[in-house]
């Protein structure tokens, strides 16, 4: 049986239903520009805007990823080695696979599903750690330090509530973001189990791509998501934004700086 083709539109709302957020973004997908306006010329984009615009998009991917997949209360923990132990990114990896595989017996044992994500670093001088977000089980943490113990040359663990890093937008441009000096060496993974989310796209609406965003009832805006304007690159229109439950508003925290694109496929 032939698939069922997508409807698409010219102007399209993209929906992320996450249970205390909605990611919305409305972008142009026709040959035309802004309401009673020509298409603006477009632009060749520059290696800048390229790698600005990349790394925006692996950032808001990741973000919705681990929205779709963890809550909360999960573990963001950092694993270490032991002061002057030293180590590259190739046997950095390989103790973690180790340890990942004893952290998955233990989950299953529970009659759980192990679910992470993980950033590993090496510095300049050679000290490696792991950044690792794992869902929540009873004594979880308990299970962690233990099978962290049996990978050698390892050091201290510890604990940090995810929205004190800044909820998953802050995890994920941590995450996801590039050594900031040269020299340093980093891998990113996740489990690949992960769900990862699927929009419910409709029309939208000329008028709604012009104006600030509004938020539906219940719901406020997170002024930090707000992007919109004309792609200079495409001459398109954009809309991107959050909106968030007015329930969660107390427990906001500073989100870590995204770097905002200005060209890309809006």
């Amino acid at each position: 049986m032939r698939r069922k083709k997508k409807k698409r539109y010219k102007r399209e709302q993209r929906c992320y239903y996450f249970a205390s957020s909605i990611h919305v973004e409305r972008v142009c997908t026709g040959d035309y520009g802004g309401r009673g306006k020509k298409r603006a010329k477009k632009q060749k984009a520059t290696e800048e805007q390229i790698t600005r615009w990349n790394q925006y998009r692996r950032e808001k991917n990741l973000e919705r990823i681990l929205e779709e997949n963890f809550n909360e209360n999960d573990y963001w923990t950092l694993l270490t080695y032991r002061r002057g132990y030293r180590t590259n990114i190739k046997s950095a990896k390989k103790d973690f696979s180790r340890f990942i595989r004893m952290l998955r017996r233990e989950w299953r044992k529970r009659g759980h599903e192990l679910k992470w994500v993980v950033r590993t670093d090496i510095g300049e001088k050679g000290a490696a750690h792991h950044h690792l977000l794992v869902n929540r089980i009873p004594d979880g943490d308990i299970i962690i330090k233990e099978c962290w113990q049996k990978i050698e040359g390892t050091g201290f663990h510890s604990f940090t509530p995810i929205y004190a890093e800044g909820g998953f937008a802050g995890l994920a441009h941590y995450i996801a973001k590039p050594p900031e000096k040269e020299g340093i060496e980093r891998n990113y993974s996740r489990s690949r189990n992960l769900h990862v989310p699927e929009p419910e796209i409709t029309r939208a609406l000329k008028k709604d791509m012009q104006n600030p965003p509004e938020p539906l009832p219940g719901y406020y805006i997170d002024e930090d998501s707000v992007v919109m304007g004309i792609n200079p690159v495409t001459g398109y229109e954009y809309q991107y934004f959050t909106m968030i439950k007015l329930e969660r508003k107390s427990t906001k925290r500073q989100v870590a700086p995204v770097q905002r694109p200005k060209g890309g496929d809006g």
